[in-house]
């Protein structure tokens, strides 16, 4: 099928449309998706699926402009790729940055901890007495 004839099937029965553009281009779609997000089968099918949603989205203005498909399946492919990437980057970095300042925050605490107890030995007072005055602090404070 031409990529005309394509288009325009696109713009007027999209389902069909979109099955004849899956089959003539998910392998070229797909194999530009493999070098981009190589890990994960699900992401590159997400992505796979956003590519040809553009084209459904966009066949009209492809049609009318007659721009050839190939060649914008593989920049769109390409572009989507990237976001995807980029984005899962992110979220990766998102999550290692929430658990490291959790890490912190447990290690903060434990470092008060472990002072006020050496306070405590070093002027002899007992573990229930520290006790007493953190709670007496803490009290006072609000």
């Amino acid at each position: 099928m031409k990529d005309r004839e394509l288009t325009r099937l696109l713009q007027t029965h999209p389902e069909e449309g979109l099955e004849a553009a899956m089959l003539a281009y998910a392998p070229l779609v797909k194999a530009v998706l493999n070098r981009i997000l190589p890990q994960n089968p699900c992401d590159r099918e997400e992505c796979m699926a956003d590519v040809f949603v553009s084209l459904w989205r966009n066949a009209a203005k492809l049609d009318h402009t007659a721009t050839p498909l190939r060649p914008w399946l593989i920049v769109t492919a390409r572009n989507k790729g990237i976001d995807r990437y980029n984005a899962l980057r992110r979220r990766e970095a998102l999550s290692l940055d929430d658990g490291l300042a959790e890490t912190l925050g447990e290690l903060a605490e434990f470092d008060r901890a472990t002072a006020d107890a050496a306070a405590d030995e070093r002027t002899g007072q007992t573990h229930e007495h520290g006790k007493r005055r953190h709670v007496a602090q803490a009290v006072k404070n609000r």
